[in-house]
């Protein structure tokens, strides 16, 4: 490093699509309201006068978040990457008071935390790499050697949740994420299925995302806990701090909170305060990079809330590298972590030089200066390709797509046919 401070010279993105598969097939991701058919993401290079260049992931696409993205971009050339405090609080002020406000138009605060969180990361990977350190070495020390991770799967039947459940056991996966949601008498047989076929050591969570309203959320779960859940992830809006709470209140069974709610350190005392939930998960892009992260952690720890860690189906090793290194330096992640980057392995492709591998369904932090991953040309370049020419086919779909399982309302008796999801022509286009 030389005697002038870094400096940030440009900000570049590459846009990314890789097809989703599940235990060595591809396959998308349903949930209750769409279908994930691939990873789309961008990629965010951010170049130094020192050679020395940071990657970050975020989905920020286009339109009003290509706008705000070029706002906080002109924010930051010039700036040294070392003042991430300082560019941290600039970018969160820059997306979301701007945004509330409505001085940036068709923005999000949403928007303005994931080009945060991305932008962070791609920072700590710079800071990492001039210090020729791990970041986790450098917001906390490494707490622990390995990361459990939870088995991430989609919404499905009952038999082949229970076969799914089955085969990952064997792979050493303790833990679980399954998608449900879509009507009571569906989720009871799910949680049935899947605990018949794990046994009582297995940790099963389940996630409705929302799904339900608080009458309905207390019905379900009621007559879930005999199948002793590890936790039941938003079983109703959590933008209802007070619906969420009164679940809470109506089951022996621990609620997560992952939604509107446990987005800002704020929003994470509002749900100690109202005892709204029994968990949160956390996410250095959803929160806003590193050192927030481990701000709302720390309130969270504080008013009794275990913490866990975010994730959805597709994030490439730069992501999960991000993940990893905060939860090796932070002791209140007690939790076992999300992890969805089953779904980029073999025959998917991620577009690092050297891709994760779950050991007993753990994962090792990369012991390498920042991030501690590097970027595999050809691969990104064909997942370029593949955005660059065929995204349409790609997109994430939603109900009442014919492809995609649409939510029931109410109980009934036929559910096998209702959660028919069609993905037959997406398959042919890898026979």
């Amino acid at each position: 490093m030389g005697p002038f401070p870094m400096k940030i010279t440009d900000i570049r993105t590459r846009n990314i699509c890789i097809p989703l598969s599940t235990l060595g097939k591809h396959e998308p991701v349903t949930m209750w309201y769409g279908s994930r058919f691939a990873a789309i993401k961008t990629i965010i290079f951010i170049d130094t006068d020192e050679g020395i260049t940071g990657l970050g992931e975020t989905s920020i696409g286009a339109g009003g978040d290509q706008r705000l993205f070029e706002q906080i971009k002109s924010r930051l050339i010039g700036r040294d990457p070392h003042d991430i405090n300082s560019i941290e609080r600039g970018m969160n002020l820059t997306g979301q008071v701007t945004t509330k406000l409505g001085h940036l138009l068709d923005t999000s605060a949403s928007s303005a935390l994931n080009i945060t969180g991305s932008i962070d990361q791609a920072l700590w990977d710079i800071v990492g790499k001039a210090a020729n350190q791990p970041i986790y070495n450098l917001i906390g020390g490494k707490y622990r050697d390995q990361v459990e991770a939870r088995y991430w799967m989609g919404a499905k039947p009952p038999d082949k949740v229970a076969d799914e459940v089955k085969r990952a056991v064997a792979l050493g996966f303790k833990s679980f994420k399954i998608k449900i949601g879509l009507n009571p008498e569906f989720d009871i047989e799910c949680a049935a299925a899947a605990r018949e076929a794990a046994g009582p050591r297995i940790e099963l969570g389940y996630d409705c995302n929302g799904s339900y309203s608080q009458l309905e959320a207390i019905r379900m779960l009621r007559k879930m806990e005999p199948y002793d859940p590890s936790h039941v992830e938003e079983p109703v809006d959590s933008t209802s701090v007070r619906a969420l709470a009164e679940v809470s209140r109506h089951t022996d069974i621990p609620i997560l909170c992952d939604g509107p709610a446990r987005t800002t350190k704020e929003q994470i005392l509002e749900l100690v305060m109202h005892r709204a939930c029994d968990a949160i998960h956390l996410d250095v892009v959803i929160n806003g990079g590193f050192l927030e992260t481990q701000r709302c952690a720390a309130i969270a720890e504080a008013g009794g809330l275990k913490v866990s860690c975010h994730s959805s189906p597709g994030e490439t090793g730069i992501a999960t590298a991000a993940q990893l290194h905060l939860v090796t330096a932070n002791p209140n992640f007690i939790w076992p972590v999300d992890s969805a980057y089953t779904k980029l392995l073999p025959p998917s492709e991620d577009i690092i030089t050297e891709p994760f591998t779950y050991e007993d369904g753990a994962l090792t932090p990369p012991s390498g200066p920042g991030l501690g991953v590097e970027i595999d040309e050809d691969a990104i370049s064909r997942a370029e390709e593949r955005y660059a020419n065929e995204l349409p086919k790609w997109r994430h779909r939603f109900a009442p797509d014919p492809t995609v399982p649409s939510r029931q309302q109410y109980y009934f008796f036929d559910y096998a046919s209702k959660h028919h999801h069609d993905d037959s022509a997406w398959r042919a286009m890898f026979d």
